[in-house]
């Protein structure tokens, strides 16, 4: 019975030290075994857990739908999904409207819904519809080759839209800020070393921060937005 009892008090000591949760005990006294009770007590009842929630599926949601390829999702202010799919169709050249759909922005103060419209070179606004249902799909705003290549991935903050446009193979790479209302181009941006196949990009909520995904290199990086209510 002691052999067990060291044996679990070692495997429980190692595994809660390199979670950095005890202090150091140099001998198995009364004290140690008294912390070590305490912390598997509050470890198995989630106490000492960091207040995440697992994101659980719900299944069989949106199988009904019937769909095409998704190109983009977002919500609006009363929790409905927002879903830009591209239809059971091919998307070439002969679209007329869009060609290869590849990211989409909200901006439900604005009733703005902005589309990241690659292979057309563009970004594409268009009004949500969230203040007049029969405003939906009127098309307000039109930015044409922010940096003269395809258009991945846009968000929008404070009234502008920001995006990641263009690759190594087209020669050029960069972020890109713009005016959301008149589609005017106010800034161009990127890390030191430059872009190489910027293709996704998120704001954080306050509007501080944007994040920029790359597919090779790997990476992600982070830009502050050192005066966000100057847009």
């Amino acid at each position: 019975m002691f052999v067990l009892r060291l044996v679990a008090a070692i495997w429980c000591c190692s595994y809660l030290a390199l979670t950095r949760k005890i202090p150091y005990y140099d001998t198995f006294d009364d004290d140690f075994y008294s912390e070590l009770r305490n912390l598997l007590e509050e470890h198995q009842s989630g106490k000492g857990a960091p207040p995440v929630a697992h994101p659980r599926e719900v299944r069989g949601w949106g199988e009904e739908l019937g769909i095409g390829q998704v190109a983009g999702v977002s919500v609006d202010p009363d929790g409905h999904p927002v879903v830009f799919h591209r239809g059971g169709r091919v998307w070439d050249y002969t679209s007329r409207a869009l060609y290869v759909p590849h990211g989409l922005a909200l901006d439900d103060s604005r009733d703005a819904l902005c589309v990241a419209d690659r292979e057309n070179r563009r970004v594409l606004c268009l009004r949500a519809g969230l203040r007049h249902v029969d405003d939906f799909g009127e098309a307000f705003m039109t930015l044409q080759e922010p940096n003269q290549g395809r258009v991945f991935d846009i968000a929008t903050v404070n009234g502008v839209v920001v995006g990641v446009a263009g690759s190594e193979d087209e020669g050029a790479a960069t972020g890109f800020t713009a005016d959301l209302s008149n589609g005017k181009l106010l800034d161009a941006w990127g890390p030191l070393v430059g872009f190489h196949n910027p293709h996704a990009i998120a704001v954080s909520r306050d509007g501080a921060a944007i994040y920029v995904s790359e597919i090779g290199p790997n990476r992600i990086w982070k830009f502050l937005l050192e005066s966000p209510a100057a847009y």
